[in-house]
């Protein structure tokens, strides 16, 4: 027996439109991030130095979902979800004869990221007299309410509903009561599995400890930097426990994602 759902309208609890289906089935999701910006006007090449510099957009055409942002002649992308985002660029260049190459490209957390998604345009040796354009594309993985360690307090050892993403490498940890964590842990033949383990933290020394048994310094598995959110592995060798640098820092940020589970899995496609 086939069931079949029949919806005109679909809406967040609080009365937001997130879909609509017309009487043809197309779909308008209203609340998806678009914008568009632009420069209103010429700008020289004083602009930028020999290394690079930020376009100075001025203008937003267009701001659906108010999720960018024009600071210091900088345009800036908050994503309001986790996830990827298609970003497209186009630059048009003039009287560059003095310039051997023109490279055009985006930022990632305000820097050029090696995010192999991260795509740049090159022109090589322009003419002098003639325009030429540069179109940069890129699919970006973002999260959403970006928290770095220093945004909350640590001043208390409960980190109940915290959660700390590693998406390059599909790792998660949740922490889901008082000391108890559940680490999500996928492998080089992207099969993830999902492990309970205890945890407490040491706000002197600024570690998060990840225990197989509470309390235990011997059960110890994974450490986690509270400043730089580096993840290290503890191991048993001749000399006694020793550790090493698993993920360094920069590999994890702390988010409020709802399914952290869900959403490694969602990244295995891009990964």
């Amino acid at each position: 027996m086939t069931s079949i759902i029949k919806v005109d309208n679909i809406q967040s609890s609080g009365g937001t439109a997130a879909l609509s289906i017309d009487s043809s089935g197309r779909i308008n999701t209203p609340a998806n991030p678009k914008f568009s910006v632009r420069l209103s006007s010429t700008t020289s090449s004083t602009n930028f130095s020999s290394a690079a510099g930020a376009v100075p957009f001025d203008t937003i055409n267009f701001n659906i979902g108010n999720c960018v942002a024009l600071s210091s002649s900088v345009a800036t992308f908050t994503a309001p979800v986790t996830g990827y985002y298609q970003f497209n660029l186009l630059v048009a260049f003039g009287n560059t004869e003095s310039a051997n190459h023109v490279n055009t490209y985006l930022q990632k957390d305000g820097a050029f990221s090696s995010d192999s998604n991260l795509d740049y345009r090159n022109i090589e040796d322009p003419q002098g007299g003639s325009y030429h354009t540069n179109t940069t594309s890129a699919l970006i993985y973002l999260t959403a309410i970006f928290l770095s360690s220093s945004s909350f307090s640590f001043t208390i050892k409960d980190l109940t509903g915290k959660q700390l993403l590693c998406p390059k490498l599909l790792w998660g940890f949740e922490f889901i009561s008082s000391n108890e964590v559940k680490v999500i842990e996928t492998n080089l033949n992207k099969e993830t599995i999902i492990t309970e383990y205890n945890y407490n933290t040491d706000i002197d020394l600024s570690f998060i400890n990840i225990f197989e048994n509470e309390g235990k310094i011997r059960d110890r598995v994974y450490s986690i930097e509270i400043n730089s959110l580096r993840v290290d592995i503890w191991t048993m060798t001749g000399g006694g426990f020793t550790t090493r640098e698993m993920f360094p820092r920069g590999f994890c940020e702390f988010v409020k994602n709802g399914d952290i589970f869900s959403q490694i899995e969602n990244l295995k496609l891009y990964n």
